[in-house]
């Protein structure tokens, strides 16, 4: 394991690894390798599969995610993708959604309508079941847009 001093960086990946880079423990001296790190969920058990979900939403729409695991899911997250500059995180977050199950198969969420929440862009869509444990993120585009211009 490598010491992480300043300028050092964590960050989610979509596959719930977590990579850590960087570091400067001495002048004109960096650290150059990177470490990924696998957290205890991804051994928990088998994980929840996203089958099918929208690439873009909007602001308080309700949209739906088809995942055979529907009936095991406790939440419903998007976090959004980093921006890191002197070991300093300006964008991740994490926004739970409000969820319904609709079927044994089906998941309608809602996105929250405030842009000071959830600022345009994209996102990573996790669903999480019991015990924990995450699916593999599927990327989402967050926002509003005008229907393509005809030429």
């Amino acid at each position: 394991m490598v010491d992480r001093l300043y300028h050092a960086s964590a960050l989610l990946l979509p596959d719930g690894r977590v990579m850590t880079a960087g570091s400067n423990p001495d002048r004109r001296i960096n650290e150059l390798r990177i470490e990924l790190f696998r957290p205890p969920y991804l051994f928990m058990g088998e994980r929840p599969k996203i089958s099918r979900y929208p690439t873009r939403i909007t602001y308080g729409q309700q949209y739906e995610i088809e995942t055979p695991n529907a009936d095991n899911i406790t939440d419903i997250v998007l976090l959004r993708t980093t921006v890191t500059t002197h070991c300093v995180n300006t964008e991740q977050r994490y926004v739970g959604l409000e969820f319904v199950q609709k079927n044994h198969n089906m998941l309608l969420a809602t996105v929250p309508s405030n842009r000071n929440i959830i600022p345009p862009g994209y996102y990573m869509l996790f669903i999480i079941k019991e015990g924990d444990i995450p699916s593999i993120a599927r990327f989402v585009l967050v926002g509003q847009w005008a229907p393509p211009q005809d030429q």
